[in-house]
């Protein structure tokens, strides 16, 4: 999933993004994106782990995608969307600016 700004489109497609969605799967080529993906000056990506319930977040960083580490609190605050996330008990809880969700 691309989440884009309409500067972002051309007419040969997406060409960058705020952010990038990618829920991992058995044998999906995730990690091999990182890379392009910085080239393609995306601010954040965010690595959903299904069967482990957890997330990964990446950040831009001289025009490449770095591990944004987590807080003491398990937390991951993504400047992108104004969100934190974090696992708690096995399940993924989101937390912004007057609300939460745990899934």
């Amino acid at each position: 999933m691309v989440f884009v700004r309409r500067e972002h489109l051309s007419d040969r497609g997406v060409e960058g993004a705020e952010l990038v969605l990618e829920i991992r799967s058995p044998r999906d080529e995730t990690y091999d994106k990182i890379d392009f993906y910085g080239r393609m000056a995306v601010a954040e990506m965010i690595v959903v782990h299904p069967e482990e319930r957890r997330v990964e977040l990446f950040r831009a960083v001289g025009g490449r995608l770095v591990p944004v580490q987590s807080g003491p609190d398990g937390v991951l605050g993504s400047e992108v969307l104004g969100i934190t996330l974090r696992t708690v008990d096995g399940k993924l809880e989101i937390t912004w600016d007057g609300g939460s969700a745990t899934v």
